[in-house]
């Protein structure tokens, strides 16, 4: 899915997807909810996973971002070549 594509999806801009995946953003609880599900994620799901995570000393924004990048880039990894 491309950051257009998903911009579209949750009703946000590239520039905004961009930033998130940057982590020069930060994310309320209704774009979690909306990236993920647009993902193909259950954001409870997500949110189990980070908890499980080894923490690293990072704060949980930061786990929840590196959650959602490694879905984006899961999703980006399975697109077929255009």
């Amino acid at each position: 899915m491309s950051q257009d594509q998903l911009a579209a999806h949750i009703e946000s801009t590239k520039a905004t997807i961009s930033k998130l995946e940057s982590g020069q953003q930060q994310m309320d609880v209704s774009t979690f909810i909306m990236l993920a599900q647009a993902l193909g994620e259950d954001p409870i799901a997500v949110l189990l996973r980070v908890q499980l995570a080894d923490a690293a000393g990072r704060p949980t924004e930061m786990k929840v971002l590196d959650v959602l990048q490694r879905m984006l880039a899961e999703m980006n990894n399975l697109q077929p070549a255009k």
